[in-house]
């Protein structure tokens, strides 16, 4: 009897231990993460080398006044107006991640002066980051922390890091934008573009005082630390789609295929070949001339290519600068401008033409390979003319049998309209449709094409020294030899005055 109560006591010890070193190892283990997790939310701008710490910002959210009242509290005795109160609380997050960095604690029923007084801080990764700062109202019954925690949004601000300066605390009151604005729920891009959107319209009637928060922050962080930051990727904001539109959808590519085919590409290549088709014995003889001058002087090359360039600006003159140089010819008495250089086009026409007509049995053979290529090409340019999408209809109809291509189409939609106001631009400069900004790169490819003729001798060696800049550049554009210099210039602008020039931002002395 006393052996079998040793041996199960002797058991029972030997349980004992074995159930206390696993709940030591699991301890150790669970210690081990919990250090991991910490360290691993620790992201420093080094590379590990150990040469300094992490970045870290300190924010303390002091109290907040004017806020709007979400709840019905009673009646206001001094005016006759509902009272209204609010269960406040900030949530801070760093750009758009989905789990705040900090929560303040709910001041219940709260007449708008709230008053929290608490501090956090978080580790940046990258110097363009965003302080987003959002205060919402709390729900007695799904309170925060519930399964069926529900959150009203009563106004949110975006604090640009980079506007603020290192190592120097800096306190001061920062003004809430409506939450009418931007629904709480969308991304900073959303945010960005819908407040952009709202202060661009004058004539709107802006959205009344969602009041402000007083805030104070320190950035930790050392010169060296900013310019390793600014090496890494930026962080980058992506915007929701658009709504589709499938009418507007279908009228922009439209219209980037009418600028493409029918204005920007079709025209040169038609000019081309119409030069060198022999229809114009002047014109295609100047092109064969000019070939073969530069074969003899390539150092003119630049003032060739700068020559095709005003070529391609050389359209019929708009009718209000017609007008305008016709008043100036009859009020003057002058002759126009243009005319001695008709007169010297109608001169060397008439030369060419003497000269074609002894050489034209040899042109002929020429002409006829020329006009075969452009046929060639002409029935080319007719198959890409005859190229067309889908219709509305077909649009519908594809859709309702794959809708999952809504939302490619919702992100099309952006990039689409982005090449067609591309489009739209260079179409305007081409042609004349903003006069005075065509006139100034007229001018500037004037002065390049005359001063490229007056330095000829020296365009080769800048040929050569272009070209091997170019490529440097274009080599090293992904190389910290190249990021370090502008990541230093951005470390260096950063301002010893917060937030210069924002009228969100009002300093506390």
């Amino acid at each position: 009897m006393g052996f079998c109560c040793g041996a199960r006591d002797a058991e029972e010890t030997a349980h004992s231990k074995e159930a206390a070193h696993r709940h030591s190892q699991d301890r150790a283990s669970g210690e081990s993460a919990n250090a991991g997790d910490q360290l691993a939310r620790q992201l420093p701008l080094l590379d590990g080398n150990g040469a300094g710490a992490t970045v870290r910002l300190t924010v303390r959210v002091v109290k907040a006044e004017g806020l709007l009242g979400m709840d019905i509290a009673g009646i206001d005795a001094r005016n006759l107006s509902l009272a209204r109160t609010l269960d406040a609380l900030v949530s801070l997050t760093i750009n758009d991640e989905e789990q705040p960095f900090g929560k303040t604690n709910v001041q219940w029923r709260s007449r708008g002066d709230p008053v929290w007084n608490e501090k956090f801080q978080v580790d940046i990764r990258h110097p363009r980051s965003y302080l987003c700062l959002s205060v919402l109202d709390d729900n007695p019954v799904f309170r925060e922390g519930t399964a069926l925690a529900w959150k009203q949004s009563c106004g949110f601000l975006e604090v640009p890091l980079w506007s603020l300066p290192r190592n120097r605390a800096v306190a001061g009151w920062f003004a809430l934008n409506h939450p009418d604005i931007a629904d709480n729920d969308s991304g900073l891009a959303d945010r960005q573009e819908q407040l952009a959107r709202v202060q661009s319209e004058e004539t709107a009637k802006p959205p009344e005082s969602a009041g402000r928060v007083k805030l104070e922050l320190l950035l930790e962080m050392s010169f060296t630390q900013e310019v390793r930051g600014y090496l890494t990727p930026a962080p980058t904001f992506q915007a929701s789609p658009p709504p589709l539109d499938l009418p507007g959808l279908l009228e922009d590519i439209s219209e980037v295929r009418r600028l493409i085919f029918e204005r920007l590409v079709l025209p040169p290549i038609s000019a081309v070949m119409y030069a060198i088709s022999w229809e114009n014995l002047a014109l295609t003889f100047a092109v064969v001339s000019c070939y073969w001058f530069l074969f003899f002087r390539p150092r003119f090359l630049w003032a060739t290519v700068l020559s095709v360039c005003l070529l391609c600006f050389w359209h019929d003159i708009p009718e209000a600068q017609e007008e305008v140089e016709v008043q100036e010819d009859v009020g003057g008495g002058r002759r126009s401008l243009l005319r001695p250089v008709k007169t010297g086009i109608f001169l060397v026409d008439r030369v060419t033409k003497g000269v074609a007509s002894v050489t034209n049995e040899v042109t002929r053979q020429v002409a006829r390979g020329a006009g075969a290529i452009k046929d060639g090409v002409g029935d080319v340019i007719g198959v890409f003319g005859q190229i067309r999408g889908p219709n509305l209809t077909e649009l519908q109809n594809l859709l309702l049998v794959m809708p999952g291509l809504s939302l490619t189409f919702r992100h099309l939609q952006p990039r689409v309209t982005s090449v067609r106001s591309g489009l739209e631009s260079l179409d305007n400069m081409f042609y004349w449709g903003e006069g005075s900004a065509t006139a100034s790169i007229v001018k500037a490819v004037t002065f390049a094409l005359v001063a490229s003729v007056i330095c000829s001798s020296y365009m080769g060696a800048l040929s050569w020294y272009l070209f091997l800049l170019g490529g440097t550049f274009m080599t090293l554009t992904d190389t910290p030899v190249y990021k370090a210099p502008c990541a230093i210039m951005k470390a260096s602008s950063r301002p010893q005055v917060p937030f210069k020039d924002c009228q969100w931002f009002e300093l506390d002395e």
